[in-house]
């Protein structure tokens, strides 16, 4: 028996089989089979990629000496004994999988982990008992997760910790339980929903990230640290800095930029004992900073002042006290301009920087004034911008409230405008008539944080051909709401968080082409959801919670010519496609599919067919109608037949084959020999009979057979020495199966 994997996973190891990288591993494959017992008892860092695993079971990883364990594949639950078998682990990570819940105590054997990786997952909370046993971590990521509560005694058992990361959640308050944790440096809560801060007392801590939350004030002597060097406090609402929120003394770095701040109090700080070497105060509607600050903060070296309006002799005087400071206009002023700022006449005050607040309004209008020819125009908030192309006909905005577009964009610049492009609105909800200029083309909103649509908020946009709403929050879509958009021809809805289209949710979008609908959390739609869409073209609806589809709910759309159904948990496709006349790709990869139907794909347009990566075990020749067939990708399935006698292949042109990772010992010679438009052929992985694979190799001639993946290094690939004839080595009798995986078995 030539060298080989096993049928379950593939695994390669570095040669002193220390560690291990596991690919593609079948539902079982979590550290079972594709490394021998004596064999795990040395590997130090394993990694699972892609197993389609979705609970790890009891004792389901079994490494007693692993230092290092990572599984991203797709993993919902984990048993409260999924690691009592590896309890050497000092990092584990569980980033990138489906995971919403975790059994109190799950970690309590892994006392000696000192770092553990949960982002990009569903958590929704932290329960009390979530991070028992752990008395030695030192650092836990939970970002990218939908946390939203924090039992104040989820981190007691983590007194170490140093490092926390739980930015990119729904967090509206800071976790009180942090102040027990004494050795904590660094925390990342950016990008929440944080809009309170309450007094805290954490003397060890170094780095504190708040910045992308709705913070609006910073009560008073808030931040004691004596240890904090680097705060950020960017992207909020902040509107006055007092002198005593922040104790400055060790206090290296600070980030106040892009928020609507026009006081920065200074005067009983204490500046000859401030530490600060970077100040940004980007984006807000500074006039002035006291001249104290300019003279006696000697340490400062990065001093970034762009998009405020400043007193034009302040801002000179501020560059004159502090000769070697850097003064960084470098973001809106380019080409050598000057920096923007504002010339109040007839002033003669020696102390420039000392202005009147009752004036500050002044400068705000002038400024605006100023700033509007160079392209840029600002709103009385800080940070809220839009750059306009030369011929005014497209717009990108950023950091505006829906209604500021109807006040700060003159109508004159706006007759002609097409294209809208809306980023970083900080915006809850699209309110009605949310854009009014009625001859755009093309709106993009994006990046927001939308998570509500008003049901009239496109009725102006009648000439609208092409709507974004991807990376947003979007969780429903209101019933008609697209129905005053009868021109639209795109509409992007990817990277939400919707969960159900209902009937009439695309009424009215009959000229609609292309609809993107993937990474959303859809799970059910209705039999006649996309029958108003009956001229669609393209379909994506990857990466969702699919499990089953109405029965023709695509038979209107006789002109669908892509169709994208990947990563979703799809059993049966009986019936789903048999109006599509025209569709030439269709992606069904990632899904629970264990059979196709006979007559499932009979498209007479058919050129690239993906059903990888599902659970397939016999493929029929009466489920395919392939004469137009070009690629077909069946790979990470599990095959142990493929019925191609009657399916001429004479007349199929096709030319990619991808039957890696399956279950297949032979192929009928029908197929081998009359294939001739195939180029590439995929086939490791598989427990060929060696005499069929020999047979096969030789009747393709110049064939390129594909086994460049795990057979590295001259390798022969996996064969068995089976028990075929002699005289046709590739028409073996599928009873004798059981044959080629016993040997299998027995040589592991």
């Amino acid at each position: 028996m030539r060298q080989c994997n096993t049928e379950e996973v593939y695994c390669q190891a570095t040669g002193d089989n220390k560690i291990f990288t596991c690919i593609n591993a079948p539902y079982y494959g979590f550290g079972r089979g594709g490394i021998s017992p004596n064999t795990k008892k040395n590997v130090e860092l394993v990694t699972f990629i892609n197993c389609q695993q979705t609970n790890i079971p009891e004792a389901g990883l079994d490494f007693p000496s692993a230092k290092i364990l990572s599984i991203s594949c797709g993993v919902q639950t984990v048993h409260e004994d999924a690691f009592k078998n590896v309890n050497s682990v000092r990092e584990l990570d569980l980033g990138n999988n489906l995971i919403s819940t975790l059994p109190n105590g799950v970690f309590k054997r892994l006392e000696n982990l000192k770092k553990l990786t949960l982002s990009n997952n569903n958590l929704e909370e932290l329960p009390r008992n979530i991070f028992d046993g752990l008395r030695n971590l030192e650092r836990v990521h939970l970002s990218y997760n939908s946390i939203s509560k924090i039992d104040t005694k989820a981190f007691d058992s983590t007194r170490r910790v140093k490092e926390v990361y739980l930015n990119n959640n729904n967090i509206n308050v800071i976790p009180s339980g942090f102040g027990k944790l004494s050795s904590l440096r660094t925390v990342d809560l950016s990008y929440n929903k944080i809009q309170v801060l309450e007094k805290m007392s954490l003397s060890s801590l170094e780095k504190l990230n708040l910045s992308h939350n709705a913070i609006k004030d910073l009560p008073v002597q808030l931040f004691r640290f004596t240890s904090l060097k680097i705060l950020d406090l960017s992207y909020n609402q902040l509107s006055i800095i007092h002198e005593d929120v922040l104790k400055w003394h060790e206090l290296k770095e600070l980030y106040l930029q892009n928020n609507q701040i026009s006081v920065f109090e200074v005067t009983g700080i204490g500046l000859n004992q401030i530490a600060l070497n970077l100040l940004d105060v980007r984006h807000n509607r500074l006039v002035f900073i006291e001249e104290d600050f300019v003279k006696r903060a000697t340490n400062l070296n990065t001093f970034k002042v762009e998009d405020n309006p400043w007193d034009c002799n302040c801002l000179e005087k501020m560059e004159l006290l502090h000769g070697n400071l850097l003064l960084d206009f470098s973001f809106a002023y380019v080409n050598g301009e000057e920096a923007l700022c504002v010339i109040v006449p007839n002033v003669s005050n020696n102390n420039v920087c000392n202005i009147n607040k009752t004036d500050l309004v002044y400068y705000y209008i002038a400024f605006k004034s100023q700033i509007e020819p160079r392209g840029f125009l600002l709103n009385s908030e800080a940070g809220r911008w839009c750059k306009p192309s030369k011929d005014h006909k497209n717009y990108t905005c950023g950091g505006w409230s829906f209604y500021g577009f109807k006040y700060y964009i003159s109508k004159t610049n706006v007759q002609h405008l097409v294209r809208m492009t809306i980023l970083d609105c900080k915006e809850i909800n699209l309110p009605e008539d949310t854009i009014e200029y009625t001859g755009i083309k093309y709106l993009t909103i994006s990046s927001c944080d939308i998570e509500t649509i008003n049901e009239n908020a496109f009725r102006n946009l009648n000439n609208l051909q092409e709507l974004d709403l991807g990376n947003n929050s979007i969780s429903k879509i209101n019933e008609s709401i697209f129905k005053w958009s009868e021109e639209l021809k795109k509409l992007n809805l990817s990277n939400n968080n919707i969960e159900e289209l209902s009937r009439n949710t695309f009424e009215g979008l009959h000229n609609l082409k292309q609809l993107y609908l993937s990474k959303n959390a859809i799970s059910k739609f209705d039999i006649k959801t996309l029958d108003p869409a009956k001229n669609l073209e393209e379909m994506y609806l990857d990466n969702n919670q699919i499990t089953v589809i109405p029965s023709r709910v695509f038979s209107k759309l006789t002109d669908l010519r892509v169709a994208d159904l990947s990563h979703n948990y799809i059993a049966s496709v009986d019936n789903l496609f048999s109006s599509t006349f025209k569709l030439t790709f269709l992606n069904l990869s990632h899904n629970a599919l264990v059979e196709l139907p006979e007559q499932a794909f009979q498209f007479i347009n058919l050129e690239i067919l993906d059903v990888s990566f599902n659970k397939l075990n016999v493929l029929y020749e009466q489920s395919l109608n392939l004469g137009t067939l070009k690629e077909f990708y069946l790979q990470n399935n599990q095959l142990t037949g493929l019925e191609v006698r009657a399916m001429g292949f004479n007349r199929i042109p096709l030319s990619v084959l991808d039957l890696r990772h399956n279950k297949l010992v032979f192929l009928h010679e029908d197929f081998i020999k009359v294939a001739k438009n195939l180029l590439t052929f995929k086939v490791e992985g598989n427990l060929w009979d060696c005499d069929c694979y020999d047979r096969i190799v030789l009747l393709r001639g110049d064939l390129s057979v594909d086994l460049s993946s795990p057979y590295v290094n001259g390798e022969e690939p996996v064969c068995i020495a089976g028990i075929s004839n002699s005289d046709n080595p590739c028409n073996i009798d599928q009873s004798n199966l059981s044959y080629y995986y016993k040997a299998l078995e027995e040589d592991e």
